[in-house]
């Protein structure tokens, strides 16, 4: 039995893959289901459900522990920018504040 197959639905994953993986030859995009939430298609994986994409700081401890296999090909694939944005304002909560300053200590270069 073929394990069914979830993609975001907020990318167009066939058009993004085929820049990184000319090679590669999509099935029917039409049988696969289209899911628009991350932690969905997270726990649609989890649940063996469907194999899916994700970030892989999010799956790194289901890696680890084998609940979750890593199935892409062995190529390197290039990193994407990742961005945080926030409206400037005179009065920032704090807590906005200390995520902001932990996201850019963690992703800073």
């Amino acid at each position: 039995m073929e394990l069914p197959f979830a993609i975001p639905s907020f990318i167009n994953l066939p058009k993004t893959s085929r820049s990184f993986f000319p090679e590669l030859k999509w099935v029917d995009i039409e049988k696969m289901h289209r899911i628009s939430d991350i932690s969905a298609l997270y726990t649609a994986a989890k649940a063996g459900f469907s194999a899916s994409f994700s970030f892989r700081h999010i799956i790194e401890k289901d890696l680890s522990d084998g609940s979750l296999i890593d199935i892409t090909p062995i190529k390197t694939m290039p990193s994407l920018p990742v961005f945080l944005m926030y409206q400037p304002c005179s009065y920032m909560p704090k807590k906005q504040r200390a995520f902001i300053d932990t996201y850019k200590k963690a992703f800073s270069t």
